[in-house]
């Protein structure tokens, strides 16, 4: 009578599992539709989660993240003995307070209002104007805005903008830096400073075995020798000092603002060291002399 009843129990668990793999194997066409859903949340949903194991590592770019050592909690110990933990919070959640507010009502309402609109061209173009910046990506609106409101060639002008660097004395200076530069600088950022890059140094080695730590004064010296081997012109990093001083000497930049700008304690090292005249710069001068003086 056991051996009865565990028959008995065997048949009823197999029987069911029997039941539904026939019906998928009969309806299988029907399950092949679910296979590319699947296949997104795996690979957009699931395969992501990979890398939230960051959060509890030390990540190194060179080690990768099997290679970077295990922290526990201790980032989240460091973000909520922060300074500004409970700042940032307030705003987080109040942004999100506002949002529910005002978001989530504000579509249904400009929904309703346009509904209860008479005059259909104007209902259209007001629908239009609305729904237009859904369309476009935010690459192209970020395009447009920097076009826009470029420095030099945008409809917005604003002024230079400015770093502080030290001289070796240790003294501040102001260094100006031009749009297309900050640009450059900015695209930099983005492209290697990305949520993996753990590093606090601006620039730091992309490659080698040094790789993601501090780029050292060597480190710049080995790549600039590479550099000269590839362009096969022989060149140094303070050669460009050199150029920039001289360029802004023959587009009139006075003297003393140079010496300024460079960080030089004297005058004569900028103007007997770093500025290097041609013969036509020298020629054009002395002709803008002369005229000035036949004019007086």
């Amino acid at each position: 009578m056991v051996n009865s009843r565990i028959s008995e129990l065997d048949h009823s668990t197999i029987k069911p599992n029997r039941k539904i793999w026939n019906q998928i194997k009969r309806d299988y066409e029907l399950y092949l539709f679910l296979l590319p859903i699947i296949i997104i949340y795996l690979v957009f949903k699931y395969y992501p989660m990979y890398g939230i194991q960051i959060a509890f590592k030390d990540f190194s770019p060179s080690r990768g993240i099997w290679g970077s050592e295990w922290v526990g909690f201790k980032h989240f110990i460091d973000f909520f003995d922060s300074y500004n933990f409970w700042t940032i919070m307030t705003n987080t959640l109040t942004l999100s307070a506002l949002s529910l507010v005002f978001s989530f009502p504000a579509p249904i309402i400009i929904a309703i209002m346009l509904n209860q609109m008479l005059a259909k061209r104007y209902k259209k173009i007001v629908q239009t104007v609305i729904y237009a910046p859904h369309f476009i990506s935010t690459v192209v609106l970020v395009g447009m805005l920097n076009v826009f409101l470029s420095p030099n060639s945008g409809i917005v002008k604003k002024s230079i903008l400015v770093r502080v660097s030290k001289t070796r004395a240790g003294e501040n200076r102001t260094v100006y830096v031009t749009s297309d530069t900050i640009n450059l600088f900015q695209d930099y950022i983005i492209e290697f400073h990305s949520s993996q890059t753990s590093i606090d140094h601006v620039f730091f080695n992309l490659s080698g075995k040094n790789k993601g730590e501090q780029m050292s004064y060597w480190g710049l010296q080995a790549l600039i020798k590479r550099l000269n081997r590839k362009a096969e012109v022989d060149f140094t990093a303070h050669m460009f000092r050199h150029t920039c001083a001289t360029q802004l000497n023959d587009k009139g930049i006075s003297a003393v603002s140079l010496k300024n700008l460079l960080g030089h304690a004297h005058i004569q090292t900028t103007l007997q060291m770093y500025v290097h005249p041609s013969d036509e710069t020298i020629r054009k001068h002395w002709e803008q002399a002369i005229s000035h003086e036949s004019k007086e």
